[in-house]
């Protein structure tokens, strides 16, 4: 069969763009759309239940639109229309999962069968599974087996994408603390003896087993359990099983019943995680340019910078400063974390771990991170509420570091993996105005905070 290839770019859509309300969620399920349209010749994809979901995605929106003018009217009708909208619009991510079990089952069969002309025509109309790591690595793989005969222009973007975030990666082991991957569960008994800061151990009760998550930091984390392989067995909940563990708590996590005692039954476990609250939201305030008022500051790596702030850490700041420069909170918050003990630092991954930091979480649930700080150049205590404008410590240039800076970011658990950090955009306010994307190279004049 041969298939047409056409850009989603070029796709006829039968309305205006996705309202302003819940814009981002209404953005995806538009942009699905498009690609359904694509895919609907093929013999996955059923034309007429394509046709069906573009119906109710455009009643869907024409409420969005009546939610978008009634706030532009500052009408009361607003708080009528506003939950009304959002559950239409989880009504149709919930309807999109159908699409995406089917273009995954697409994706897949053309790898098995080696159809490189499907291939092509699928990853040129991507639906969500495209974006997931494991399936952009498997179809990278599948790819780069024809790539010097055939290059793809939407598999060489998600080469490149890949390539960033390995590249990040590097960056990432500064964090080596904040987060742990394909960790071994524990027997129950086993567990006063380690001295993991995060551990998932289970119990065996009458063929039962329950797994139980527990967090020893004085961070909140987020957790995923994972079972790669399972006979037999039913769990209580879907997989992977993820959740929030606040600091210093334990619970419950997953159980599995066996089906058929006369039969084997059998199962693997691991898991991940993270520092940080995968429900936090960014309310994106204004943040202080975390150095004396009236200093002028150079931004010696911005968002984008071509050395580390690529993939997951892009939109993370560096600040060229001299070691023992003041630091100040750009923002408010709880401090949950600190290190000052090493004293040593230098362009290569091995000192990757060495780095001083101070993570203070916000009041909504992000995190602000200070790093590369001075030997002892910590000034807070953990537990500490902070207020923005307060010094917290001293600048330096221990860790993965290639001179003396300030590194901050705004970060939380990345949505798509899970079980990483992933930096956030922020705007700063300057003497000069509004920062809102700090670019390699810029110069700001802190602004005295009120």
């Amino acid at each position: 069969m041969r298939y047409v290839f056409v850009s989603i770019l070029l796709c006829f859509v039968l309305w205006a763009e996705a309202p302003q309300a819940f814009r981002s969620m209404g953005e995806a399920l538009e942009s699905e759309l498009q690609s359904l349209k694509a895919l609907q010749e093929l013999k996955y994809f059923n034309k007429d239940e394509v046709d069906k979901y573009e119906q109710e995605l455009q009643y869907c929106f024409e409420t969005g639109y009546l939610l978008d003018e009634a706030i532009k009217e500052k009408s009361p009708e607003a708080q009528n229309l506003k939950p009304k909208y959002l559950s239409k619009l989880r009504g149709r991510q919930r309807a999109s999962r159908h699409w995406q079990r089917i273009y995954a089952k697409a994706l897949n069969e053309s790898m098995e069968s080696a159809d490189r002309e499907l291939f092509e025509f699928l990853v040129s109309n991507p639906l969500a599974p495209l974006k997931r790591p494991s399936f952009k690595r498997r179809t990278l793989a599948f790819y780069e087996t024809f790539r010097e005969e055939h290059t793809i222009a939407a598999m060489e973007v998600i080469r490149e994408d890949l390539r960033l975030e390995e590249q990040s990666a590097a960056f990432l082991s500064t964090e080596r603390a904040a987060f742990k991957k394909d960790q071994q569960v524990l027997a129950q008994e086993a567990v006063e003896q380690s001295d993991l800061p995060v551990l998932v151990s289970t119990k065996r009760e009458n063929g039962r087993f329950t797994f139980y998550a527990q967090n020893r930091n004085i961070y909140p984390v987020t957790l995923t359990l994972e079972l790669p392989s399972i006979r037999n067995f039913t769990p209580s909940d879907r997989l992977p099983k993820i959740i929030e563990l606040a600091p210093g708590s334990k619970q419950k996590v997953l159980s599995l019943e066996v089906d058929d005692r006369r039969k084997k039954a059998s199962f693997t476990s691991r898991y991940s995680w993270v520092m940080g609250r995968l429900s936090a939201r960014h309310s994106d305030p204004l943040y202080a340019l975390p150095f004396a008022a009236g200093s002028r500051v150079f931004v010696s790596q911005g968002v984008d910078g071509g050395i580390t702030h690529k993939g997951l850490t892009r939109f993370a700041v560096d600040f060229q400063c001299p070691v023992g420069t003041k630091i100040y909170a750009a923002r408010g918050g709880r401090v949950i974390a600190a290190e000052s003990s090493h004293n040593k630092g230098g362009f290569d991954k091995s000192f990757g771990d060495q780095a001083n930091y101070i993570v203070i979480e916000h009041d909504d649930h992000t995190l602000g991170k200070y790093y590369h700080l001075k030997q002892y150049g910590v000034m807070v205590r953990v537990g500490e509420r902070v207020h923005t404008g307060q010094f917290i410590g001293y600048s330096g240039n221990t860790g993965y570091s290639s001179g003396p800076h300030l590194h901050f970011s705004v970060s939380s658990v990345d949505p798509a993996s899970k079980n990483l950090p992933i930096t956030l955009p922020f705007r700063f306010k300057t003497a000069n105005g509004i920062a809102n994307t700090p670019k390699t190279k810029d110069i700001y004049t802190v602004a005295k905070v009120r």
